[in-house]
């Protein structure tokens, strides 16, 4: 019996020691700067990329494209060939692309909020202008109406013959 328990002990402790390096091996070092730098001009590469497809123009896209990718590498201060390179670099690493890719989503995720809720202002703007426009057009065509009925000549007096 006290060997069972002690081989019972010695499985509970071999159990949680191999689960704990399994658990150590999985702890991801965070991002560096540079990585979260990376994943910021990532999310707004791939934000321009869903914006010139959606263009219904393919010249249209072709044109404003190379134009917007240039003004997010500006705005981020970002080498594009450089971008590419560390790209290729976090690819060849997978378990750092993961990351990156994890970073970005979360950063794209963050970004649909604040948008979701400028689409909603604006929706209820253009129905509030679309309602003022249509109580104005039911107005106009009741006055038209109106001054339609006004403008036929009332009906001639019958006149009695005696």
């Amino acid at each position: 019996m006290q060997r069972k328990i002690s081989l019972l002990f010695f499985s509970v402790m071999m159990f949680i020691a191999i689960a704990g390096c399994q658990s150590g091996a999985a702890v991801e070092p965070p991002l560096t700067p540079e990585d979260e730098a990376f994943a910021q001009t990532y999310a707004e590469v791939l934000l321009v990329n869903a914006v010139m497809e959606q263009l219904p123009d393919s010249a249209e896209r072709a044109f404003n494209k190379p134009d917007s990718l240039r003004a997010v590498f500006a705005s981020r201060k970002a080498d594009p060939k450089l971008f590419w390179m560390q790209m290729e670099q976090f690819i060849a690493v997978p378990k750092k692309w993961q990351q990156v890719q994890r970073r970005t989503t979360e950063i794209l995720e963050s970004r649909r909020a604040p948008v979701a809720a400028e689409v909603q202002v604006y929706e209820r703007k253009v129905q509030d202008s679309l309602a003022k426009v249509t109580a104005r057009t039911s107005l106009i065509d009741s006055l038209r109406r109106g001054l339609r009925r006004n403008a036929e000549p009332p009906p001639a007096p019958e006149r009695f013959n005696d």
